[in-house]
């Protein structure tokens, strides 16, 4: 049974990982070996601003005889480049797990007793294995020398084979370092996912090799009896799923952080989609902190060059989606920007006739010849309503009848002109009154191509008046005022 391959990147098995760098808040290196789902999904991403090197640095419980090592070194758009394996061999001074609680007191007390004794350890010695330029890759590094042992080999386009002239650097290693040396267009040092396959060392003690091994399946037995319990409720509410006709809605159209179906998509610098109402209410979030906006994964500040776009190819997907499955009861309910015009007239119609009944209902001590008058009223609406709504009905009617790309191309339009009308526009609407300007000497028509002063009583004068003027006072035309050559500043036209 110890010939089944081990993944010791779990937290649960005793494996523990360490990093030299600060980590983005909820990527800590942690989650790489974490057993939650949704903390391993997230993985490792180094603060932007930090450089490479970062190192990774993962601790077995026992010594493993490596096998292959698979990792992701990407979390969204960041992603690393250079990436360099590193192994070390250590004696493991952990074997003291199966004695006894007063075995483990006695020999802490001994060991604290003898401070010059054997107990400080030397720091392990971590040789170079493998080096590889993965671009984001996903990269499979194994051991040539024990690959027949596994019969299947991951199907990752990049396969490195792991090379020392020390063999216990693979048969018996009890750390393993990932040092990322560089990044991709300056991203941030990422590591989304890593599994370390192997088998206990054959120098470890055959008690710890089966404690290993029994926390290993408790670790897959929720997932085995999950899936079981999932097959079985899938055969057995399989015809009531037909019977309701339930779809399931891809991932692609959830919003990233809420996890709802988005109305309108937004595409984040990071690569992540998520709806302009849930950008919104974080950018609102963020500016009660006086902070601004930002990319809410990466924390990088939105400019000009690196802002939020509307991905008009999602919508378009989206919206055809919502239209072929508007029967369910389910989609039915999720909000969107494309309906139906003839039920939105017929209920705005309706809305109307209750209101007029209910305001004919609620109004108090009424004589008959307003009653009469008032009924006479609401019988001309009732006309008015009754010979629109068929002069409705067949515009309507082409329109359900149109083609989903006319109905998408109006969508598309709604969704553009809510995008757009928040954004600053560079285009004034008002017309702007223009002012002739003119000198106050020759009084000619200055433009903004000619080079005009502007003089104390603010005044302009064109240059070939200023320089014609001998004296080092010049007098004002207009207002008969004198005023210094020094004093005269230049002044430019719009």
């Amino acid at each position: 049974m110890l010939r089944m391959l081990i993944n010791f990147a779990l937290e649960s098995l005793g494996s523990t990982v360490s990093s030299d760098k600060v980590s983005v808040d909820g990527h800590e290196c942690t989650n790489l070996i974490s057993q939650d789902l949704t903390l391993r999904r997230k993985g490792y991403l180094a603060e932007h601003f930090l450089r490479p090197p970062v190192t990774l640095t993962f601790h077995f419980p026992c010594n493993v005889c490596i096998h292959k090592v698979v990792l992701v070194p990407s979390v969204g758009q960041q992603k690393s480049n250079l990436l360099e394996l590193l192994c070390a061999s250590q004696l493991q001074y952990r074997e003291t797990l199966h004695l006894s609680q007063m075995k483990k007191a006695h020999i802490e007390s001994r060991r604290e007793s003898h401070s010059n004794s054997s107990t400080n350890f030397p720091p392990p010695v971590f040789y170079t294995v493998s080096k590889v330029f993965s671009n984001g890759d996903e990269t499979c590094f194994y051991n040539p020398k024990v690959v027949n042992l596994n019969s299947e080999l991951d199907t990752c386009k990049k396969q490195i084979a792991m090379r020392h002239f020390k063999s216990e650097m693979f048969t018996a290693a009890s750390h393993l370092t990932i040092k990322i040396l560089s990044t991709l267009s300056g991203s941030a040092a990422a590591l989304s996912k890593i599994d370390i396959w192997g088998l206990p060392s054959n120098s470890v003690q055959s008690h710890l090799k089966e404690k290993i091994f029994t926390k290993y399946v408790n670790f897959l037995k929720p997932e085995c009896s999950s899936s079981l319990k999932n097959e079985n409720h899938k055969q057995d509410c399989g015809d009531l799923n037909i019977s309701q006709g339930k779809i399931e809605i891809p991932e692609e159209f959830l919003d990233s952080l809420t996890w709802e179906v988005m109305t309108i998509p937004i595409l984040l610098p990071s690569g992540k989609n998520i709806d302009k109402s849930t950008l919104d209410t974080y950018i609102a979030h963020e500016s009660v902190c006086c902070k601004k906006p930002r990319d809410p994964f990466t924390g990088i500040e939105f400019s000009d060059s690196i802002k939020p776009l509307p991905n008009l190819a999602l919508k378009a997907r989206i919206d055809q989606f919502l239209m072929k499955n508007s029967s369910d009861q389910i989609i039915g309910t999720v909000p969107r920007t494309v309906s139906d015009g003839l039920r939105t007239l017929l209920g705005k119609r309706k809305v109307t006739g209750q209101r007029v009944n209910q305001n004919l209902l609620s109004t108090p001590c009424i004589s008959d010849v307003d009653r009469h008058n008032t009924h006479r009223l609401h019988q001309t609406i009732v006309k008015e309503c009754t010979i629109i709504v068929p002069n409705a009905v067949p515009a309507n009617t082409d329109t359900g009848n149109s083609s989903h790309e006319t109905q998408l191309k109006d969508s598309l339009n709604s969704a553009l002109f809510s995008i757009l009308h928040d954004l600053p526009s560079s285009v004034n609407e008002t017309n702007v009154e223009t002012i002739d300007v003119k000198c106050c000497s020759c009084v000619q028509k200055l433009s903004n191509e000619t080079i005009v002063y502007q003089l104390p009583c603010s005044h302009v004068v064109c240059r070939t008046c200023l320089f014609l003027s001998p004296l080092t006072i010049f007098k004002c035309s207009l207002c008969t005022l004198g005023f210094e050559k020094k004093m005269i500043v230049r002044k430019h036209i719009l």
